[in-house]
């Protein structure tokens, strides 16, 4: 499988892990770049227990 990413530059992904082709998307790699930005900023939420979590996660604010 041969994907064409936005830069026109190509890459090959084998067919063992095809079916992973949006990784190599241009939108998957921008997201992953800020996704780890984020992390290294320290712009994450850190919990202690899944009660917790899942509060922050049902807060509307």
């Amino acid at each position: 499988m041969r994907i064409t990413l936005g830069s026109g530059a190509a890459t090959q992904v084998s067919s063992a892990n095809s079916d992973q082709w949006y990784y190599w998307t241009d939108a998957w790699q921008q997201n992953e770049k800020k996704a780890l930005k984020e992390l290294n900023d320290g712009a994450y939420v850190e919990f202690d227990n899944i009660n917790d979590a899942l509060a922050w996660l049902n807060d509307p604010e």
